[in-house]
Formats: C-alpha cells, structure tokens, sequence
C-alpha cells in the first residue's frame, strides 16, 4: 500500500487506504485491475482483498447493478479495510498440487538456521583451548625426574587403587627439573593464555581452578618463579599428567598428532548456518509467493559460481536442510503426507483449501471468476477464527456479499458433484489411515463441509467444542449425528464399550429447523455486529441432558471446565465425532474394512508412546490423558467394524503389545484393557476389574496415579 501511495503521490494519513480503495474504482484502477484478473498474477491476504476483483469483473460483463450491490456493502468500510489485491510476478497454479509452505516463508526458515553452539564449543575447545592444554602438559612433562607418570594395572588389566579409591601411578615426580630455556616457554605459554582469554570466553572446563588444564598452568608459573608446591598438591599433578598421557599420549609424538587431528575432523566442514545463507540467495531469485516446482534443483551441491572461504564446491547440502527447502515444493496431498511433510491432520486442513478453492469454484462459468473465486476462498480458510458463545457459528464464506452475489453466476453439474464427492472421499480415507488416533480437526471439518456442500451430501457435522466456553447447549447437528450413528452402532462392541444407549437418542423428538431465518438477518460484518443467537429448542435441552445424564453431571451443579468437558466428551461419543457421519455417507466402511485391525493397531501404539511421555507440567498431563482418550474411542470405533473373531485377534495382539511396554505403565493401563476385554465377551466393562478409558473426571483421572508420577520429568 505504500508503495501504490507513493507511485500516485497519495499522502499517508488517515484517508490513505479510502483513496486507495478509491482509486480502483477509477478508469485506471479499472484497468489495472482487469489486467491483474485476467493474467492470474495477484495474491490475497484476506477475503476482503478481493472484492474490488470481483466488483471489475462484473463492470466489464455488464452486470452493474449485482456491481453497485457490492459496493453498498463495502463502501463504507473503504477507510478501515483494503479491497484491492497485491499484484504478483506469477500466475495461479491450479489443479490437483498444492504447497505446504511458500518460498518466501521457506526462506524465512532458512534464516533462523542459526550456529550450533555445542558444536562451536568444540570447534573453540580445538582450536584455542586443547593447544595450550598441550603446552602445558608438555611443558609439565618436562619437569619430570625419571619416567613419565603412568597408571598402574593389575595382571587384568585394571587400574590399581589405593585406600581412597584414586588410582595408584608410577614413574617420576613433577615439578622436579628446569631444563634450559623452560622457564622462558613457560612465559610464553602464559602471555598466549592471556591473550585468548581476552578473545575467547573459557568455558567452565577450562576456567575451573580444580581442573587439570589450571592445576597444569599454576604448577608451570610456580615452578618457573622457584616456589614451592606442596606435596599433595604434587602427587594429584603426577596422577593428572599420567591420564593425560594414557589417553592422548605425549605432546608432539605421533600418537598425540594423530589422535588430536582424529578429534579435529569431527569439526571439520562447513556449517550449517552458513551453506543455509547460500540457499537463501538461490530462493531469494525465485518468487516469494508460490511453491517449488523443482526441489532437486533448489538443492543441489554447492556449484563454483556459489561457493565461498567457508562452503567449497560441492558441498552437498545436509538432508535437514533439504527438508527445510522441500516444505515449498509443489505436490500433490499424497505425496506429502508420504514424504513425511504433512504429520498431522491439522497441517492436512492447512494446504486442502488449496485443492478445494479448485472443486468449489468448478461450477463458475467463466474462467476468470473461477480464479478470483480460488483466491478469496483460500484467504478465507486462512484467516484466524473466534471462539462464539451461544451456539453461533463463524461467518460464512456465501455471506460475503462480493461471494453472496457470485450465485447467479454458478451451474451446478453432476460431475462437479462426483468430483466433489470422489475428492472427499480420498480427503477423509487420507486422514483416517495416516492420522487414525485423532480426531478429525475442526479446520478440516470445515474443508469437508465444503465439499459436502458441493457434493450435495447433507452430512451432520460436528466441531470439537472448547470445554471452557461451553455453554451447556448442542446444536441440531450434534443429534442428527447422534441419531446417524446409533443407526450405524446400535447393540455394538461400542454401545457396549461406552454404556450408552443409542435407543434413547434415537427417541428424542425431532429439532425445529432454523435455516428458515432470512438472510439479511444475518451481518454481512461480524467483527462489527453481532449475529442472531440460535433457537435453543426443546430437544436440543433434552440431547443436552443425555449427555449430562451419561456424563454424571447436574445440569445445575456449578460451573467448570472439568464437568463441561465431561459432558462434551459424552456428545463426541455418541455422534462418534464426525467417524460414523463420514463411514455413512462415503461408504468407508467398504473401502477401509481390510485396513482397519492396522487402524485399530495404530490407535494403540500411539496411546502407548503419548502415555508413557515423563510430562513435569501438570496441564501437558491433562492435554495427553484427553487425547489418548479420544485416540482410544476412534480404536473402539475401528474395532466395532470388526467381526467378534476378529475383535478377539486385536485383543490378543493388544495384550501383547501392551506387555512389552513398561512394568508401570502395564499395571496403570490393564484395568482399561480388561474393561475392553469385558466389552468384547458381551459383558459389561466395569465387569473383572475393567475400567472405561475416559478423557476427561471431575477429580484426579485414575490414569494420573503410579510410579510413573514420581519419576516425571520436564517435557
């Protein structure tokens, strides 16, 4: 923006962005727009950036009233907000490939590669510190009357030891010769000294009095100047110089180069910090706002036209950096996930707006409304979303009114749909057998509904809720999903599991609908007005007393974050938390039943390693016990799919997975593996000692007590 101001010499102040936004509305801005549209070469940080686009493109096909309706809309926010993209080198990459991290941000990362201290360290402790180490040593050797000091062994081999456990040395006393011209060395030694202290900072090592790198150099200085050293003193010198010579042998020899140089080489080569500067200035030629097309050549070995005093030719660039460099390459989902760039669920939703804007925009008309439509939809799955009290829900990307008017403009097709649909499919199969313990993460939620929406599938889903702003409430969503999986679970291994009846959702009455309300009752501008708050209806009070009555909690106890979450935890059990909604309407449990004992499988494993994490803070503890949970009922959840014989084959791999796990954790978890035995048998799980594994207890969880308490450390 001040770049445009100052190349149309608008002053800055506080119209500066009115006369900006202004100016696109202008028959030059008009143009510059159009160009930037049909080009492709423009970014959006924000949904709002795209408006004039669009407000552009409408003018130039006519549509100047659907025009002017925008601007009624956006108009009187032209001081506060920007309307107008920013323009770009580079066109609009489309189709199936999307990128986890653009250049620009990928350089940023390479900047904060910084110098590795420990090995800084240990390249100063070589090059300045072991030299005059050597010096002294050699020096101290010379003083020596007879044999150099050695540690005696027995016929076995080991070190003798005396009534104080030190080990007993042979050969001549220290500090009993001056040999020519040692006195002055000595001198010498001590002014290099000097020097590096004031260059160098020792670390502890070489700075402690009661090491021997300054018992070396206060027995040298005191024996130059003729004073005397005591006799304890004296025979700790002689101990100290035998283990040096045992372990690097005299100063000078052969054996000493050789074992100093061996030791050099581990410093040898050229720093990490510096070969990133390098790729830093190969990136920094490429545009900062798309991905890598080429991630092989961005890392080659450094070339002749690129090496420096520090990097020589072809140094091969370490495999850490690489993957740093490889986050901005262009790739398809699969692909990312394979490579391991893509580790969770939550940096799947992060890039799947990418290859969603291109689903969602299939049904525009023209090409270059498709386009704009991509930008604004990526900007805004991007932005930051808000915690709403009272059942509201975020802003949709339709009630944008530049987006709102785009509708008039769509014809939907049967192969959009499939296309939607078949690319939901390959989302959902893709989260659930890499990231099959956790549950599927709001903002891919949203990436979901938004195909769903395309698809024409009226599947209910649901939001993890944030347990310390609940206000005691679900919405109609929660019970469809409910109602959807007691169809799917009724008299399974996880109605049994978890104790509920699915019966009794399934008898609530229906919920009145509120997708009657009329548009305009709804802001066009939720950061400066607020929505109309949901109808609590009669059955969402009753869903929401099922829940409180499953979690063992009073509807009019007091307020809590603890009891919130237990009942939140009860509604994801019964709509299952989007797994029985998504099995339904996609047919998954067709294509992923051969999968699913290694879906249940790595359920467990994962729950094993987070469990066993030594976690100091008390909060982490709490986030691990609740997430493990969760990973255990989408384990339930995979197994109940599962035939009895089949379920009894986990259960045994289970035991014995759980076998070779610590001693504490086997006798703190068992009681959780017996209720699911329990469970399995047609019993109940309190039955034979069997406990249900729940996330969230008012109180101390009886997964937090144990031996593996006492011995936590800080994670």
């Amino acid at each position: 923006e001040r770049t445009l101001a100052a190349e149309l010499g608008v002053p800055l102040g506080r119209e500066t962005r009115a006369l900006l936004n202004g100016y696109f509305l202008s028959e030059e801005g008009q143009t510059r727009l159009a160009e930037m549209s049909e080009s492709g070469r423009f970014r959006l940080e924000t949904p709002e950036e795209g408006a004039l686009l669009v407000v552009s493109w409408l003018l130039r096909h006519d549509e100047t009233q659907a025009a002017l309706t925008v601007l009624d809309h956006i108009v009187p926010y032209f001081d506060r907000l920007r309307f107008f993209p920013a323009p770009s080198a580079d066109g609009t990459r489309s189709g199936e490939q999307v990128v986890l991290q653009d250049v620009g941000k990928t350089i940023e990362a390479l900047w904060q590669v910084r110098p590795q201290q420990q090995l800084e360290a240990q390249t100063e402790t070589i090059g300045v510190w072991t030299p005059l180490y050597d010096r002294a040593a050699g020096l101290l050797l010379e003083t020596v009357e007879g044999d150099p000091p050695h540690v005696l062994h027995d016929e076995a081999g080991r070190p003798r030891r005396d009534d104080r456990g030190l080990d007993r040395v042979g050969g001549g006393a220290v500090c009993q010769l001056s040999p020519p011209g040692w006195a002055e060395r000595v001198r010498s030694l001590l002014a290099d000294y000097r020097e590096a202290t004031t260059r160098h900072r020792p670390s502890r090592r070489w700075w402690s009095k009661d090491g021997s790198f300054q018992r070396f150099m206060a027995a040298i200085d005191t024996h130059a100047r003729n004073g005397e050293i005591p006799a304890g003193e004296r025979a700790h010198l002689q101990r100290a110089l035998a283990h040096y010579l045992g372990k690097w042998s005299a100063p000078g020899s052969q054996t000493h180069r050789g074992r100093r140089q061996a030791q050099a080489r581990h410093c040898d080569g050229p720093r990490y910090h510096h070969i990133s500067r390098l790729l830093v200035l190969r990136l920094d030629r490429l545009p900062k706002t798309e991905g890598l097309d080429d991630v092989s050549a961005a890392s080659r070995p450094i070339d002749a036209d690129e090496c420096t005093d520090t990097v020589p030719v072809g140094t091969v660039i370490p495999r850490h950096l690489v993957r740093k460099v490889g986050r901005a390459q262009v790739a398809t989902v699969e692909d990312l996930v394979r490579q391991g760039y893509i580790t969770s669920a939550d940096l799947l939703a992060d890039v799947l707006p990418q290859f969603t804007a291109q689903i969602r925009s299939a049904s525009l008309r023209d090409a270059e409304i498709r386009r704009i439509f991509a930008h604004v939809y990526q900007a805004f799955r991007q932005r930051r979303s808000l915690l709403l009290l009272n059942l509201e829900s975020q802003v949709k990307l339709e009630e944008l009114p530049w987006i709102g008017v785009l509708s008039a403009y769509r014809k939907e097709s049967l192969a959009d749909q499939e296309l939607a649909r078949t690319v939901m499919h390959h989302v959902a199969s893709l989260a659930l057998t890499h990231f099959p313990y956790a549950i599927i993460p709001n903002r891919l939620v949203t990436e979901l509904q938004s195909l769903a929406k395309q698809a024409g599938l009226g599947i209910p889903f649901v939001n993890e809720i944030a347990a310390d702003i609940f206000m005691g409430l679900f919405a109609n969503t929660h019970l469809d999903a409910a109602r959807l999986a007691g169809r799917m679970l009724a008299g399974s291994l996880y109605e049994r599991y978890y104790g509920i009846t699915f019966a009794a959702v399934q008898a609530l009455p229906d919920a009145a609908s509120d997708r009657d309300e009329k548009a305009q009752e709804r802001s066009f501008w939720p950061w400066f007005a607020g929505k109309k708050t949901q109808a609590r209806n009669e059955t969402m009070q009753s869903f929401a007393a099922l829940c409180h009555s499953l979690a063992g909690a009073n509807e009019r106890s007091r307020w809590s974050v603890a009891r919130n979450g237990t009942v939140i935890e009860q509604q994801q059990i019964l709509t299952t938390q989007n797994l029985a909604p998504l099995f339904q309407a996609l047919a998954l449990e067709d294509s992923l039943r051969p999968l699913l004992p290694d879906l249940a499988k790595n359920c467990f494993r994962w729950i094993c390693r987070r469990q066993q994490l030594r976690l100091a803070v008390y909060h982490a503890r709490l986030f691990m016990l609740k997430n493990t949970a969760y990973a255990w009922r989408q384990m339930i959840f995979f197994v109940s799919l599962l035939d009895v014989a089949d379920q009894r084959a986990f259960l045994a791999w289970m035991k014995d997975h759980l076998a070779e796990q610590s001693a504490g954790f086997q006798s703190r978890f068992e009681p959780a593996v017996a209720g699911l035995a329990s469970a399995i048998e047609g019993r109940s799980t309190t039955e034979d000692g069997g406990r249900r594994f729940l996330g969230w207890t008012v109180g101390k969880h009886w997964l937090m007590s144990g031996a593996d308490d006492r011995n936590a450390v800080r994670g």
